[in-house]
């Protein structure tokens, strides 16, 4: 995967691990993500990428017509056991952990830092907030 750009600036570089999720799942362009978001949420110049939860879900449904279904049952479940009790092999995922946001997609675990199998990512033990599974195409 090449590296992706917003405003210039390297992704891995800024604090927007939603953007960079909205990205995946919808298909777009990061710095599309990017602006829409920045957009919907009145956000001034100086703003970096941050994102919350909610806001984040559903301006990639109602954007970007991606059709998402929230997962539930995983309390204090770590990324790692969700992937292999959980997660269906073809999916992907929108999973949210404490103050991060990544993507399962066919057993790889991909931030805006790396894309690595499930099993020896970082970020694997981490505890699950919740969890979105992507139902569109």
């Amino acid at each position: 995967m090449e590296p992706k750009k917003i405003n210039g600036t390297f992704c891995s570089m800024m604090p927007c691990c939603g953007i960079f999720a909205g990205a995946l799942v919808s298909g777009y362009e990061p710095q599309e993500v990017f602006d829409a978001y920045k957009v919907a949420t009145n956000k001034t110049a100086r703003w970096k990428g941050s994102t919350t939860r909610m806001r984040l879900v559903n301006l990639i449904q109602s954007e970007f017509g991606v059709e998402l279904k929230q997962v539930e049952g995983l309390n204090y479940m770590t990324v790692r056991n969700f992937h292999f009790k959980h997660a269906k092999p073809s999916a992907t995922y929108l999973v949210y952990v404490a103050r991060h946001v990544m993507v399962i997609d066919k057993g790889r675990l991909i931030d805006q830092w790396h894309c690595e199998p499930v099993e020896t990512a970082k970020k694997n033990r981490c505890r699950i907030a919740n969890v979105y599974e992507v139902t569109s195409c």
